[in-house]
């Protein structure tokens, strides 16, 4: 499908670039700040401050996320900054939508990760025996973790394939790809 061409929209242009500028400074704080308290708890070997350290783990790790969420959302605006019509714009906000969808999924499985990460924590510093945790209970906070977060990444998902289709965009925005030599 050929589109139009139409002028460059300035607003939706310098707005792209605000949120790809905040999730690039989002992103690298993030990252630092994960690397910083991932060292610090690391060459401390009391499992006190590796207690304390990983509800901030958890945290700066959704911040990372969020960041590299807002950099996506700020590359949906550039890219519809060439583009106009009612149909595009449409689809770019669903793909806004399936991004905040996913940000939620990844907000839920952080903050789930941390209960659990809590309840292990207080098994390894003595505070709780080890028959406190039994196999049921973990397959039960596994399944409170994962299918809330698979439910929202997947409408996220299927939300960026209708809103992608109806942007007339073909490829999604960001691939991930990754090989390993054995």
């Amino acid at each position: 499908m050929s589109v139009p061409s139409y002028p460059r929209s300035p607003i939706m242009m310098v707005l792209g670039v605000v949120l790809v500028a905040a999730g690039v400074l989002l992103f690298v704080g993030g990252l630092v700040a994960v690397v910083g308290t991932f060292a610090s708890a690391v060459s401390d070997s009391a499992s006190a401050s590796f207690a304390d350290s990983s509800g901030r783990l958890m945290q700066q790790t959704l911040v990372l996320f969020g960041g590299i969420l807002v950099l996506t959302a700020g590359r949906v605006f550039v890219r519809g900054a060439r583009r106009r019509g009612l149909r595009d714009r449409f689809g770019r906000l669903v793909m806004l939508a399936a991004l905040a969808l996913v940000g939620i999924g990844l907000a839920t499985l952080v903050t789930g990760w941390e209960s659990v990460v809590a309840g292990m924590e207080d098994v390894f510093a003595g505070r709780a025996p080890i028959d406190s945790i039994t196999e049921d209970d973990m397959f039960s906070d596994i399944g409170t973790i994962l299918l809330p977060t698979a439910g929202w990444m997947l409408a996220g998902a299927v939300l960026d394939l209708i809103g992608r289709r109806l942007a007339d965009e073909p490829d999604p925005l960001i691939t991930v790809s990754m090989t390993a030599d054995f």
